[in-house]
């Protein structure tokens, strides 16, 4: 007996059950006139761009480089106008400065509010947030006090700051959306480690981001 239909049938079931979930939510609230809905749980993710500055003497050698990445967030609506959210992002890449590596780790939490109503598809929205950053890169060249050259060794900062950022949501379905951001985010850093040793810059190392992301967002209240 062929069993190849069966097979099929297996592999695919849990894409068509979660591809039923979302449209069939979404058409239940289509047949009531809602166009979108940002109450409630959401879960949301997609590709990120970042670029970086620093006005330190610390940091000025190395800093002005793009990354690459992504962003996994979670997010509840209370109403159809507020909405908190904590997000992680990551990012990394090859820089054009002698290879160094870069890779940037940012979790945000915060609050939004939405412009528009549910009878609108398109939501814009304005947002603000605490952030965490971590900000690695490697290999450093790393000098003494004297000036003499010690080696190169991997560098990593962490510090907090505040993220401010503008956007909107393109409902495909009520609970289905494009979600486009731009967010800038400023602080600094205050732990600093070369090679694993906490090393002091005996200045503030403040540092700017810059980014944009694409991604989709599933509200689960449809």
């Amino acid at each position: 007996m062929d069993t190849r239909p069966m097979n099929y049938s297996r592999r695919h079931c849990f894409f068509l059950m979660t591809i039923c979930v979302v449209f069939l939510g979404g058409n239940g609230l289509s047949a009531q006139g809602i166009q979108s809905s940002t109450a409630g749980f959401s879960v949301r993710g997609g590709p990120i761009w970042e670029t970086w500055s620093s006005s330190s003497y610390y940091l000025g050698d190395v800093d002005g480089e793009a990354f690459l990445g992504g962003f996994l967030g979670v997010s509840y609506g209370f109403g159809q106008q507020i909405e908190g959210y904590t997000s992680y992002r990551f990012a990394g890449g090859y820089t054009q400065k002698d290879y160094k590596s870069y890779r940037s780790r940012t979790f945000v939490l915060g609050a939004r509010t939405h412009f528009g109503g549910t009878l609108h598809k398109f939501r814009p929205w304005l947002g603000a947030a605490f952030s965490w950053q971590s900000l690695q890169l490697e290999p450093i060249s790393y000098f003494d006090d004297a000036g003499n050259y010690v080696g190169e060794f991997s560098m990593v900062t962490r510090g907090a700051g505040f993220e401010a950022g503008l956007g909107a949501q393109y409902f495909m379905s009520p609970v289905l959306a494009l979600d486009l951001g731009l967010n800038g985010r400023f602080g600094s850093f205050s732990t600093i480690r070369i090679g694993g040793t906490i090393d002091d810059p005996e200045e503030r190392v403040g540092f700017r981001f810059l980014g944009l992301r694409l991604g989709l967002a599933y509200y689960l209240a449809g």
